[in-house]
């Protein structure tokens, strides 16, 4: 009877496997690794995780669906300009380019490695970092009544740049009109941003920064 089970047992694992190679070739990524995740992130529930993943095509409820705060799912939902229930009609590798992105972006702000992901689901990880950022920009003088990550992002960028947009400079003289000169409102700009570049050259993260919008703009832009 004993090995009976064991072959029962062995039987389902190898389909689970099998289940799990189609997956990750229907979703274009690099197999191991993205099984090892997806493993890590359905723990005990793998096998109705894998049967609910194993569609054609998934919605954007779907790819948010290991974040477990409903607030933090909408926020997802803004930053790729999409609604729950829209399905994602692009390849899943975008959404794995972004997770990466916003990663290699909070580990150059706070002087880290980032860790790789392979997978075209946002976790609470994710999410964790989304608001971690949204929290430092809420310190920016100018960009702290952004809600949306990216805009606020964009903003952050040119105010790092060497020389801002001139519709910034002229901006930052309407709100405050003891600063004068283009040199000073650059120096401002520079002092509001401190905590962006306290353990990075503005340089790295500026390029970390364009990196992440270029991936969510590859989402948004067909």
């Amino acid at each position: 009877m004993q090995p009976e089970e064991n072959h029962i047992e062995s039987s389902d694992k190898q389909k689970l496997e099998n289940q799990l190679e189609n997956l990750v070739r229907q979703w274009k990524l690099k197999p191991e690794p993205a099984k090892q995740e997806l493993k890590q992130l359905c723990g005990a529930e793998l096998v109705q995780c894998v049967q609910q993943l194993s569609q054609t095509k998934l919605k954007m409820s779907q790819i948010v669906v290991f974040i477990s705060k409903e607030e933090d799912k909408r926020q997802i939902y803004g930053l790729l300009g999409s609604d729950k229930n829209d399905y994602f009609g692009r390849h899943l590798n975008l959404i794995v380019a972004i997770r990466q992105a916003l990663r290699e972006l909070d580990a150059a702000i706070n002087a880290t490695e980032p860790q790789p992901v392979y997978l075209p689901f946002f976790s609470d990880e994710d999410a964790i970092i989304v608001n971690m950022l949204k929290d430092r920009m809420r310190n920016v003088e100018l960009v702290k009544k952004t809600d949306n990550l990216l805009e606020g992002l964009k903003k952050v960028r040119e105010m790092g740049r060497e020389t801002p947009k001139r519709e910034l400079m002229t901006e930052v003289s309407k709100l405050f009109s003891e600063y004068q000169y283009p040199e000073e409102i650059k120096n401002y700009l520079s002092q509001q941003l401190k905590a962006f570049y306290e353990n990075r050259p503005r340089l790295v993260i500026n390029n970390k920064i364009n990196n992440f919008i270029k991936s969510v703009e590859n989402v948004l832009v067909p």
